[in-house]
């Protein structure tokens, strides 16, 4: 029997009823969805729950003039998608666009944004390198920055998890300023316990204070943790020289050995790094270089899926060098492959190429076990190897969801978005390569778009079977709810 407060689901089929994991508005709304449709699960718009502008952080404290918090969309961003809480988590900024590193939470189980915490302050440490930090410093919280493909959601750990790159103001990786000690920055942990509490991220007192918040101090909810691997981690096979380097970094999700394990590309995607989150004490992680780098360079803005059945990690290339990159872990390490588009088949090859040119969004379909890719609007393309050398043989076929009415039917295409009049700034994305994820609460992709409005975007796929509250894991095929055929 299904769990007191669950839901019961009809597969897509029609043959066989199953128990949903827990009662929740956004499995309701997937479930009523027609299959290979969109449906738009927000019902309020983000910029309704930014921080107030005297709240929100500027370089010029004589003068303010505090960005817009639009940025944290819009500029090379990604999300990360909670499957234990059906939430999505959004921290972004960064680099020369906004400062503030305060986190957002759309809650699936209500289908609103808030929130979740409000922003640190920053100052400028060197006025030479623009080199600016947080007020209470890089242990306790990050500056801002570009996210680009590398925010994900740990569930054995209950950590979102970000690498970041780009960050404000000086435009690379992370760094971690101890006293006179400055050296690399592992990733980032978010604890989210204390989220919608009107809390500010890092300790105490450490929000920004100008105007009507000069003389507020917020409470500190202590949530961010740095996993300081170039302090003191042991390397015993000299993974972390390579691994240094987030800007425009991706990365895929995988559970593996009871463990949160992420894949991991750094600028230039030249290695694929494994990393394996053992316990809360980041000197436990277990760091090792599984993909050598191949002669050719790899699209600098790296888009990551993992197919767990082929073991099997892809990343969208950047035309017309190369359409896809990636790497078969299933093995010892091995140099990179690439693909061209000789090296692609099937009926959807004319309308791929046509629409795909970089930072586009990939990610795993764990039941139907595809890739599935995104580019802005409503279509969409599935993505199989049919055999052989992973260098050819690629399959892509258009999906074809609905089209209708754009911006409520589907999602808008970038000349849709610039055409708004809503703002002041862009409302087209820079690119939706962090932007679309695979939620295994849902056996549905959820995509961000709309700088402003926050627009969440669900994507029912044909075969579409309910979650079990049984056993379910990030990009694997939920036992109990598989239809036969896909067994």
């Amino acid at each position: 029997m299904p769990p007191a407060g669950s839901r019961v689901y009809q597969a897509g089929s029609g043959a066989t009823v199953y128990g949903g994991r827990f009662a929740n508005a956004l499995l309701d709304l997937v479930a009523a969805a027609p299959e290979n449709s969109w449906v738009k699960a927000n019902l309020n718009d983000f910029w309704t729950v930014w921080p107030p502008e005297d709240f929100r952080p500027c370089r010029d404290k004589v003068n303010p003039n505090p960005s817009t918090p639009s940025s944290v969309i819009r500029a090379w961003s990604s999300f990360a998608w909670d499957p234990a809480q059906s939430r999505l988590v959004l921290y972004g900024g960064g680099h020369a666009n906004y400062d503030g590193n305060e986190v957002y939470v759309f809650d699936g189980k209500t289908r609103h944004w808030s929130l979740a915490y409000f922003p640190s302050d920053v100052e400028l440490l060197d006025a030479a390198t623009s080199e600016y930090a947080t007020v209470d410093g890089p242990l306790h919280s990050p500056v801002s920055a570009h996210t680009y493909d590398n925010s994900e959601y740990l569930p054995k750990l209950g950590r979102f998890m970000t690498f970041g790159g780009g960050a404000a103001h000086r435009g690379g990786s992370y760094v971690v300023i101890d006293g006179a000690a400055r050296r690399p920055s592992g990733p980032y942990t978010l604890d989210l316990a204390n989220a919608g509490l009107g809390m500010v991220g890092g300790v105490t007192g450490s929000n920004v204070k100008r105007l009507s918040s000069a003389n507020v101090n917020l409470q500190g909810a202590d949530a961010w943790a740095v996993r300081d691997y170039y302090k003191d981690h042991p390397d015993p096979n000299g993974a972390l020289p390579s691994m240094a380097g987030h800007i425009s970094s991706g990365t895929a999700y995988a559970e593996e050995n009871g463990h949160d394990v992420i894949y991991l590309t750094t600028y230039g995607g030249y290695y694929l790094h494994r990393i394996e989150f053992v316990d809360a004490d980041y000197r436990n992680d277990l760091i090792s270089v599984v993909g050598r780098p191949a002669l050719d360079p790899m699209d600098p803005v790296a888009t990551l899926a993992f197919d767990p059945v082929k073991r099997i990690v892809l990343s969208l290339g950047q035309q017309p060098l190369k359409v896809f990159w990636g790497w078969d872990v299933s093995g010892p390490p091995v140099a990179s492959f690439g693909v061209v588009s000789a090296g692609l088949t099937g009926p959807g090859v004319a309308a791929w190429l046509a629409a795909f040119q970089s930072m586009h969004g990939i990610d795993y379909d764990a039941v139907n076990r595809r890739f599935v890719m995104w580019s802005e609007g409503g279509q969409l393309f599935s993505l199989t190897h049919a055999g052989g050398s992973l260098a050819g043989n690629w399959r892509i076929e258009e999906l074809r969801p609905n089209s209708g009415t754009p911006g409520v039917d589907r999602p808008k295409t970038r000349a849709e978005l610039e055409a708004e009049t809503f703002g002041v700034y862009p409302k087209s994305d820079v690119g939706v390569n962090g932007k679309w994820k695979w939620a295994s609460d849902l056996n549905a992709f959820v995509g961000l778009q709309h700088n402003y409005f926050g627009n969440v975007w669900i994507y029912k796929p044909g075969n579409w079977v309910a979650p079990s509250f049984i056993g379910i894991q990030n990009n694997l095929l939920p036992g109990p709810a598989r239809p036969e055929a896909l067994r």
